[in-house]
C-alpha cells in the first residue's frame, strides 16, 4: 500500500494553509457555550450524511424520535433509526476519549477495533451479516477483523491473515509521533484511503473510516469543536468520493508515478479532493455562523413565523435570543431589565422560549442558553440536512 504519504505540492500546501486560517475564524464566530450547542447539531449531521453515503436515508425527525426510543413500526426504518443513533453515540464517545486520553494512539489496531465494536454492538441483527459478490454470507463480529477474503469493486483487499501486519504499518506511518504538524491534514486524507484499501472489517469500513478520520481531524485541531461536517461534503459529492477512492487503488503508472506499489498521483488527487471538501464545508458553516446574518435570520423568523404566537412581544423574544447567542448564556434575572419589563412579565416569556425548545438551562434557576429546536435550526441554519 506504499506510498503512504504523497509528496507535498503547492496546491495541497495552499489548501492546508487556507483550511487552518478558516478554522481559526470559524472557532471564534460564537461564544464557546453557543458553539457547543451548534456542535450538537453537527453530530446529527455526521450521522445523517455518513448513512446517506452508504445509501441509507434517515430523516432528522426520525432520529429525534429514535433518541427517545420512539421507533417506526416499519422494521427497516426502525433499523436505520438505530443505526443513526448509534453513529451519534459513538462519535460522542470518541470525542470524550480524545479529550480524556491525550496520548491515545488513534491510528492503532486497538482504536479502530474499539470504534467498530462500539458501533456494531449497538446495531440490530440485520446489520451483522454481510454477503459477498458470490453470495457467501459472513457474520460481522463487533470489533473483530474479518477472517475471510474481501473484494471491493476491482480491488482485492489484503488476505485476512495479513491484516494486522498492514495495520501495524498504517500505525507506524500515520501516528502523530511520526507525522509532522505541517503534514497532518495531508496524512488524514491519505490515511482515510489506505484504511479503506486495507478493508479490515467484514462490514462498516466506510463508517469506521469516517469516524477514524474525524478523530484525526480533531487531533489536528481542525475539527476539535465539531463545528462542520466532512461527511456532508462527501455525501454531496458521493460519486466523486467513490471515484477518487477507486482511482487511488490503482497500481503505479510508470516511473514518474512515485516509488511505491500504488499510484502516488492518484493518492495525491484523493488528498486534494478531501482537502477541498473540508475547505468547502468550513466555509459553509462560517457563512451560517456569521453573527450578523444569523441575527437577521433569527429576527425574521420570530417576526414572520410567530413561533410563540405572540406578536406583541416579538421584540422582546428577539432581544432575549440575540443576547443569549452573543453572550453564550444569560442569567434569568437579567432578562427583565434587558427587555425593559417587570420580572413578572419576563417570566412567562422565558417559559414560552423553554417550552418551544429555543432556550435551555441546567436547572430552573440556572442561566439560559440557546437551544436549536428544529424550527429555529431550519430558520437560522438552513440547508444543514439537504444533500
Amino acid at each position: 500500500m506504499e506510498p503512504l504519504l504523497p509528496r507535498r505540492n503547492a496546491g495541497v500546501d495552499a489548501l492546508s494553509y487556507d483550511i487552518l486560517l478558516k478554522t481559526g475564524a470559524l472557532k471564534s464566530a460564537l461564544p464557546l457555550i453557543s458553539t457547543r450547542q451548534v456542535a450538537s447539531l453537527i453530530a446529527g449531521m455526521n450521522s445523517y450524511y455518513s448513512n446517506l453515503i452508504e445509501g441509507h436515508r434517515t430523516y432528522p425527525g426520525e432520529i429525534n424520535a429514535a433518541r427517545k426510543a420512539d421507533y417506526s413500526a416499519d422494521p427497516k426504518k426502525a433499523a436505520l433509526q438505530k443505526l443513526g443513533v448509534a453513529h451519534e453515540e459513538v462519535e460522542r464517545l470518541l470525542r470524550q476519549r480524545l479529550e480524556s486520553e491525550p496520548d491515545l494512539e488513534i491510528c492503532s489496531e486497538d482504536f479502530m477495533c474499539w470504534i467498530h465494536f462500539e458501533l456494531y454492538q449497538r446495531l440490530p441483527a440485520e446489520f451483522r451479516l454481510v454477503r459477498d459478490s458470490d453470495g457467501n454470507e459472513y457474520p460481522v463480529e463487533p470489533g473483530k477483523f474479518r477472517d475471510h477474503p474481501a473484494n471491493v469493486g476491482q480491488h482485492i483487499a489484503p488476505q485476512a491473515d495479513k491484516l494486522s501486519r498492514f495495520v501495524a504499518r498504517f500505525t507506524e506511518a500515520y501516528s502523530f509521533k511520526t507525522v509532522s504538524a505541517n503534514d497532518r491534514l495531508i496524512a488524514a486524507m491519505a490515511a482515510h484511503h489506505r484504511f479503506m484499501w486495507i478493508h479490515p472489517f467484514s462490514d462498516g469500513n466506510g463508517r469506521v473510516a469516517r469516524l477514524l478520520t474525524t478523530a484525526y481531524l480533531i487531533r489536528s485541531g481542525v475539527d476539535d469543536l465539531g463545528l462542520w461536517s466532512w461527511a456532508r461534503g462527501l455525501a454531496r459529492a458521493r460519486e466523486m468520493y467513490y471515484g477518487f477512492l477507486q482511482d487511488a487503488d490503482h497500481p503505479r503508472r510508470g516511473d514518474r508515478d512515485g516509488r511505491g506499489q500504488l499510484s502516488e498521483a492518484s493518492l495525491t488527487a484523493f488528498v486534494q479532493f478531501g482537502l477541498e471538501v473540508i475547505k468547502d464545508q468550513i466555509q459553509f458553516m462560517s457563512e451560517k455562523l456569521d453573527l450578523l446574518k444569523f441575527e437577521m435570520r433569527l429576527e425574521d423568523h420570530v417576526r414572520r413565523d410567530l413561533p410563540f404566537g405572540d406578536t406583541r412581544n416579538a421584540d422582546a423574544y428577539v432581544r432575549i435570543l440575540i443576547e443569549i447567542l452573543r453572550r453564550g448564556e444569560l442569567p434569568r434575572g437579567k432578562v427583565a431589565p434587558l427587555i425593559g419589563k417587570a420580572a413578572r412579565t419576563a417570566r412567562p416569556l422565558i417559559g414560552s422560549l423553554e417550552r418551544a425548545g429555543y432556550v435551555t438551562s441546567k436547572g430552573p434557576k440556572k442561566p439560559l442558553r440557546i437551544c436549536f429546536a428544529p424550527e429555529l435550526r431550519d430558520a437560522c441554519l438552513p440547508r444543514l440536512f439537504i444533500p
